[in-house]
């Protein structure tokens, strides 16, 4: 039985969209429909081309009436400087830095990795896709492969209550929640909103991925970027395998990080061994997140199967219980695989186990796993501190 926090909510639609054009023209679409609000909370805002048409259309929104609020993560997106957020505040756009850094500061674990987009109370675009010129392809730039759903329905008010926990109560008592949603003839999506959170003592997220590998029973897709799980999640993965679930995990060729693609090259000796089929995306960055199970549960958001994603950062993903859904995200992700992707032959990881090769890995792979270690015990200590005042 799948672990929820949150219970399922029927949805009016859900739609899975692709980085890129299709995106983009969906969120410029909702922006400049809005009828009262809109929120945009993101982990990436740059300044670049994709970056000021969206903040355009949100003064275009302010203009119009429309109360906006935006939040960026004050550690990702360095092109809100000072000078900047007031100039924005001038236009009246509602805007807020989580958790600036500062030079006496060692808060750079908690982050708001979460990408949330809400108009009207009625309409939510959650993903992993940032605003920034390498997720929409402007300029020219070569898109990363990402993906976002985006939702009607019921479930929009617990992204409501989620956008709630950022800003202040006197921001709050501004927001109007009388809300309603029109009755459908058709609902067959079942959606329920989850976390991870661990300031706030949210791991959802985690739990829905250890389940979805427990309970499947015949097959289980992940497209996935960061690709560090831990202990726990490689076991379940093994024994899925070893009761015979046909398990695929599609990986991206390239990163944006450089120990990534040695560490997690690490861990394909361990897959490829218990019977994993392991596929890398090779036309451009890998930055998706999304698993289907058995046909029937899709999880897509902005959480990475790695410890940060784990301890250290502000997620958001939604579970979609519909086997028309989980049909429409397999079929496109057989096309990922099609139009990008290379198998990875397993021969080529069984290194004997004191090869420098192997070695030079296993080393990436601690390094990485000690530098998660050192933020979340950083984040640990400031929350016992803030604990005893």
């Amino acid at each position: 039985m799948l672990f929820q926090t949150h219970a399922f909510k029927p949805a009016h639609a859900v739609t899975l969209l692709r980085s890129g054009t299709e995106y983009f023209s969906r969120l410029q679409q909702l922006i400049d429909n809005a009828q009262h609000s809109i929120h945009l909370q993101v982990y990436i805002f740059d300044l670049d081309t994709t970056g000021n048409i969206i903040l355009a259309k949100l003064k275009q929104a302010v203009q119009r009436g429309i109360m906006v609020y935006l939040v960026v993560d004050g550690y990702a997106s360095p092109h809100f400087t000072l000078a900047v957020l007031a100039s924005i505040r001038k236009s009246g756009i509602s805007v807020k830095q989580f958790a600036p850094l500062h030079y006496k500061s060692l808060k750079i674990g908690r982050r708001l990795h979460h990408k949330i987009v809400l108009i009207d109370d009625r309409f939510a675009l959650i993903g992993g896709i940032n605003i920034a010129d390498k997720y929409s392809g402007y300029n020219n730039t070569q898109t990363w492969l990402d993906v976002a759903v985006e939702i009607q329905g019921e479930a929009c008010l617990d992204v409501m209550a989620i956008c709630e926990l950022i800003w202040p109560k006197r921001i709050r008592k501004k927001w109007k929640k009388n809300v309603t949603f029109p009755i459908s003839q058709k609902e067959n999506y079942q959606v329920c909103v989850t976390q991870n959170d661990w300031w706030r003592r949210k791991i959802e997220i985690s739990k829905t991925y250890r389940d979805m590998i427990r309970s499947s029973q015949s097959e289980l897709i992940i497209l996935a970027s960061y690709f560090l799980p831990g202990f726990r999640k490689r076991l379940l993965l093994k024994k899925a395998s070893e009761r015979g679930v046909n398990i695929a995990i599609i990986l991206g060729g390239m990163s944006d990080i450089p120990l990534i693609k040695p560490a997690m090259h690490y861990l394909y000796s361990v897959l490829c061994v218990n019977n994993i089929s392991i596929y890398e995306w090779t036309q451009s960055v890998l930055h998706g997140k999304m698993a289907i199970s058995d046909k029937q549960l899709t999880t897509i958001g902005s959480y990475n199967l790695n410890a940060l994603s784990d301890y250290g950062s502000l997620e958001l993903n939604v579970n979609i219980e519909s086997a028309e859904f989980a049909q429409t995200a397999s079929s496109f992700l057989q096309k990922i695989i099609a139009e990008g992707c290379v198998k990875i032959n397993p021969q080529l990881y069984q290194h004997k186990p004191y090869s420098v090769l192997h070695a030079y890995r296993f080393v990436c792979f601690q390094i990485l796993r000690l530098s998660l270690f050192i933020l979340f015990a950083l984040m640990r200590r400031d929350r016992m501190s803030r604990k005893h005042i």
